[in-house]
């Protein structure tokens, strides 16, 4: 499996991601709808292929399962970011207030001196 790694910053994916946007409904509960409906969608799809890999291989992955889940997980990162374009913030700032949320619920769990360290 060859992937091409490009450094790209969030907001960086979030512009071009917005390219592809299929809906033109920003400042609307249309557009918020529409988006979050997607990300449905595309959640049950992704669900279906962990299932798949549970019922017909017995739940061994293998690099082509592996490969398509990647690809998932993508149309999944998109459908937030259009999901964030909608609220008007950015990937950026949704990541820094999610670890904002994370750190005062856990932290002694993920912010620990050892995890800092890496």
């Amino acid at each position: 499996m060859y992937w091409l790694k490009v450094n790209m910053e969030l907001n960086d994916y979030q512009k071009e991601a917005a390219k592809n946007a299929d809906y033109k409904n920003l400042d609307t509960i249309g557009g918020l709808l529409y988006t979050t409906l997607d990300l449905s969608s595309k959640s049950g799809s992704f669900v279906n292929g962990i299932k798949n890999i549970l019922e017909k291989k017995n739940g061994k992955i293998d690099i082509n399962d592996k490969s398509e889940l990647i690809k998932a997980l993508g149309e999944l990162f998109m459908c937030v970011s259009h999901i964030a374009d909608e609220l008007f913030i950015t990937l950026d700032d949704v990541a820094s207030l999610n670890l904002q949320k994370l750190k005062q619920s856990q932290p002694e769990i993920l912010f620990s001196d050892e995890t800092e360290e890496k």
